[in-house]
């Protein structure tokens, strides 16, 4: 799981002081090897000292987040505090991660319900989709049925992803088939893994 932000901005440091207490912990006691990256410049000292929590990282600076989103199964998003677009879901949705956010996070989105975005503000709820997204990445998964693969109703807690490999073949993909958009991540003009679509 990764987390991505300017860590000494107030909405930024309640998300992830609030995931680390209350959702961190229901996730690693279903996976016990799960692991949380704080992905961003100037982590405030409150935020320095979640590193003492098992599986959880903080990296200060770094030229490019890509490379952590790159490594991650899921993006979180779990902002209280939250006003606007989040560039950073926008982000993580360009790369092919599935997103867990809160409510207030994925409204200043366009993306709908469930296609891209899982939204609670519920922790069980909240620890409970990024749980199942985790468990169908471990499986060898993308994603898991749903509507882009014949599987009826996209069940609750799961979400459905294109190949995260599937994104930039030195164009941008226009259908499914082509590894270039599914019902969550709809014709996504960038790279993931093999590189960047350039423009």
């Amino acid at each position: 799981m990764v987390f991505t932000g300017v860590m000494d901005y107030r909405p930024n440091i309640d998300a992830v002081v609030w995931f680390c207490n209350e959702i961190l912990p229901m996730v690693q006691t279903e996976i016990p090897g799960a692991n949380f990256t704080i992905c961003g410049s100037r982590p405030a000292p409150v935020v320095r000292r979640l590193v003492k929590r098992r599986g959880v990282t903080v990296t200060g600076w770094v030229p490019d987040a890509r490379p952590y989103l790159d490594r991650a199964e899921v993006f979180v998003a779990p902002l209280r505090m939250a006003r606007g677009v989040q560039n950073k879901l926008l982000e993580a949705l360009a790369m092919g991660l599935p997103c867990v956010a809160s409510t207030a996070a994925r409204s200043g989105t366009v993306v709908a319900d469930r296609q891209g975005i899982l939204a609670t503000d519920e922790p069980i709820e909240f620890a409970r989709y990024v749980i199942d997204l985790l468990r169908v990445r471990a499986a060898g998964g993308d994603g898991a049925p749903g509507p882009c693969s014949g599987g009826g109703e996209l069940p609750l807690g799961a979400a459905v992803g294109a190949p995260r490999s599937g994104y930039c073949r030195g164009g941008i993909p226009t259908t499914a088939a082509e590894g270039g958009g599914s019902d969550m991540f709809p014709l996504l003009p960038v790279g993931r893994r093999e590189g960047w679509a350039s423009g």
